[in-house]
């Protein structure tokens, strides 16, 4: 685990176990006793949903410890579920839904800003359109390489559309029908059938198709009354429901940082993933490599994803993506600063030293797709490379 705090293995994940039990235990409050369209389950009187319930601070809570704990587990669903979890503990059913929508539309906006680039067209955009065409019966031979670049392209145009759409009214149901349809395309692509991604991204593909059901084709449930008109339809026994004035000011400045701060991705002031970089390998990273007289020190769950010594150097390649994969069932997080804290952990907890070295990457440019690359050879220069590193 590596967190934004130093703790010993037992005692995160003690916490970690912990946080994750409170937060189901309160998903499951909320479900089994929830405030839907204004009615709550234990009132016989009608009740605004309003921010009174503060339930979802607890969901929220949680999210925020074991990102704390553990920075990998900051995913962008993660990180999208403790948003959402701000938002309805803080807010009415109103705005919040206006708070939803910009939440939403930006997850589109900044995901299509991102594939705009020349790494995604040529290398996962064209893979996607490859498999895109192969999964609805086309021969992937009948597609000339030197187009696949251009067809990738409008997978983001596509997608910068739905974000427009979004924006206004009388275009937002038409856009979520959209934002469906691109979806269902990704669980075909990307689900069992398809590339056979992991379980997370196919579950949250699906929970995005609920999304765009519920706010934008059919948000019923947003209809409830603002918390103003609440307070005068105050019941019988005189509740009367409150908000925290302070804490609706906080939340309100963490979700525009949540907004606004994207467009600092590229300078390396706000992470990948927080600015939806999603399928855009422009990221920056660390290829990190052992030596063979190490390898027999590094962990079988390590060591079974270090690359042949396919040029006879006796320096071997992990793969830690497919390391990510195997141990969390999620990506590695996309962050050159992530990824070589990640490594230090482990060489320390190996001794291992000078049987390292690594190849810190740059974001890529958006135009040409090169990068800037720093060699370091052992841990000592390796480390040193992390805090300078985007």
């Amino acid at each position: 685990m590596v967190g934004f705090v130093r703790l010993s293995w037992a005692t995160a994940a003690s916490i970690s176990l912990l946080s994750t039990i409170v937060v189901l235990i309160a998903c499951g409050w909320i479900l089994v006793r929830p405030t839907v369209r204004g009615v709550r389950a234990d009132s016989p009187t009608p009740e605004p949903m309003t921010a009174a319930d503060r339930r979802w601070w607890i969901v929220a809570g949680g999210w925020i410890v074991l990102f704390v704990i553990d920075q990998h587990r900051l995913q962008p669903w993660a990180y999208q579920a403790a948003l959402y979890a701000l938002v309805f503990a803080t807010m009415d059913v109103r705005r919040s839904k206006a708070w939803l929508i910009a939440l939403a539309s930006s997850v589109y906006l900044y995901s299509a800003a991102g594939k705009f680039d020349f790494q995604f067209a040529h290398t996962v955009g064209a893979d996607l359109v490859t498999n895109l065409w192969a999964t609805v019966g086309g021969d992937p031979e009948s597609l000339p390489e030197s187009i696949r670049p251009r067809l990738a392209l409008a997978l983001p145009a596509g997608e910068l559309l739905i974000a427009i759409g979004l924006w206004t009214p009388w275009t937002r149901r038409a856009a979520g029908i959209a934002a469906m349809g691109m979806h269902g395309a990704l669980l075909l692509v990307l689900g069992p059938l398809g590339l056979a991604h992991s379980r997370g991204v196919v579950l949250w593909n699906v929970l995005l198709i609920v999304q765009a059901w519920c706010l934008f084709v059919r948000p019923r449930w947003f209809d409830g009354p603002t918390s103003e008109e609440a307070n005068d339809h105050a019941d019988a026994s005189g509740h009367r429901p409150t908000t925290d004035r302070w804490s609706g000011v906080a939340v309100r400045l963490v979700l525009v940082a949540a907004l606004l701060m994207p467009l600092s991705e590229r300078a390396g002031y706000w992470d990948h993933w927080l600015s939806w970089s999603l399928y855009s390998p422009h990221t920056s990273r660390l290829e990190v490599q052992f030596h063979q007289t190490a390898t027999n020190r590094l962990p079988a769950s390590v060591s079974r994803h270090l690359e042949s010594d396919s040029d006879g150097d006796r320096w071997r390649t992990l793969d830690m993506s497919a390391w990510s994969l195997d141990r969390r069932g999620v990506p590695v997080y996309p962050q050159s600063r992530y990824q070589i804290a990640l490594i230090d952990r482990l060489c320390r907890r190996h001794q291992i030293d000078d049987q390292v070295r690594g190849i810190v990457k740059s974001v890529s440019d958006r135009w040409t797709g090169q990068r800037q690359q720093t060699y370091r050879l052992g841990l000592e220069e390796l480390s040193a490379s992390g805090p300078r590193s985007r």
